[in-house]
């Protein structure tokens, strides 16, 4: 979900930075759900945000994964913005459990942003 998006005078005026806040569900088998384990640490999640995978995340591969575009229309300028957000990484992080027993995973983001020509403008070859 986008919660601000900013250009700042400092930057080009057609590049564009994203706040979001990332949602998945995911559902796992009832007979892979376990008690759940205790939140993670600062520390966890230091090590969690280092590129690659590692001891305390295993790589995988989705099933399915649906990134679809959402339109942003900005007031002041009348821009509208497409933006999709990416998976880049997925990992499962073994022997961990969130609140309802199901397993916990860790995502790397991205966004894709795509403005669109504003009322008036014309397109170029």
């Amino acid at each position: 979900m986008v919660l601000r998006i900013l250009r700042r005078s400092s930057t080009p005026s057609n590049q564009y930075e994203i706040i979001d806040n990332a949602l998945f569900t995911v559902t796992t088998k009832p007979e892979l759900r376990n008690p759940p384990s205790p939140p993670l640490t600062p520390e966890e999640i230091q090590k969690l945000n280092l590129a690659g995978a590692s001891d305390d995340k295993i790589p995988i591969e989705p099933l399915t994964h649906s990134e679809k575009w959402n339109q942003y229309r900005i007031i002041s300028t009348d821009e509208v913005l497409r933006v999709k957000m990416i998976l880049i990484d997925l990992f499962r992080l073994p022997d961990k459990y969130d609140d309802l027993g199901e397993q916990m995973y860790w995502f790397t983001t991205g966004n894709v942003i795509a403005p669109l020509p504003v009322k008036g403008d014309k397109l170029t070859p």
